[in-house]
């Protein structure tokens, strides 16, 4: 009789976990969605006006997201392992992040950096995200590209276009640009539960790079392509990100 009863309880366990699938327990999935103020971001053919009234494109967006965080109510936080995302905006499965294996429970806080640690920038030839085929490392001295955005501009002649590109990175102690974001969910907490997979939306706003801490304007900043000239203005791509709640 008890080993009936054993194996009653082991075939009910096993149609209790069944019930949920493995493939959405304890998960989180991050969608970043990228926008020029109000307008989704379209890549090569649309044209934005940025708050300086100055017109442009978008040919490129990349950036790393890495060492995700997340706090819980009593106040722990809870790392993910190798926490390393290239997010591309030419490639729509690069802006959904899924991060497994996270322990069930609420939480009201999430870190994150935008770029990659000092470890991992001086760690040599690496795979996946930090790959250098993804053509985001200029050298062994200045190390990862943290962010890339490119595009053309349409000059005050309104006639014709130039190119411009923002490429961010340094991780030393004279031009750090790898910036921290955290953002506050405490109006709308993550429930990392056993049914279903918790999802957060993240707005990036392109505008705010143009008009953030430091306003940069295109017209007097075609390139900014190293750590030291890129340094006034990495504060501003920290703002570009915001929960959509």
């Amino acid at each position: 009789m008890k080993n009936l009863i054993k194996i009653s309880l082991v075939i009910l366990l096993g149609i209790c976990t069944s019930f949920y699938p493995k493939s959405v327990q304890k998960q989180l999935k991050i969608h970043f969605k990228h926008l020029v103020g109000n307008q989704p971001l379209v890549l090569n053919n649309t044209y934005y006006t940025n708050i300086h009234g100055e017109k442009f494109n978008v040919t490129k967006f990349n950036y790393y997201i890495s060492n995700i965080r997340l706090k819980k109510a009593n106040g722990r936080w809870w790392k993910q392992p190798n926490s390393y995302y290239l997010v591309q905006s030419s490639k729509p499965a690069s802006q959904v992040l899924t991060i497994p294996n996270i322990p069930q429970g609420v939480y009201k806080e999430i870190s994150f950096l935008i770029g990659v640690d000092k470890k991992r920038n001086t760690s040599g030839v690496q795979e996946g995200a930090l790959d250098p085929a993804n053509d985001m490392f200029w050298s062994w001295n200045t190390g990862y590209v943290f962010l890339k955005l490119e595009g053309q501009t349409l000059l005050p002649d309104g006639q014709k276009t130039k190119g411009f590109r923002f490429h961010s990175g340094g991780f030393n102690f004279k031009f750090n640009n790898i910036k921290q974001k955290t953002l506050n969910l405490q109006d709308a907490p993550l429930n990392v539960g056993a049914t279903s997979a918790a999802k957060l939306q993240v707005k990036v706003d392109l505008q705010k790079f143009f008009g953030g801490v430091k306003p940069v304007k295109i017209h007097q900043n075609y390139s900014l392509m190293s750590p030291a000239r890129v340094a006034k203005v990495a504060d501003n791509y920290s703002q570009t990100f915001t929960q959509v709640k």
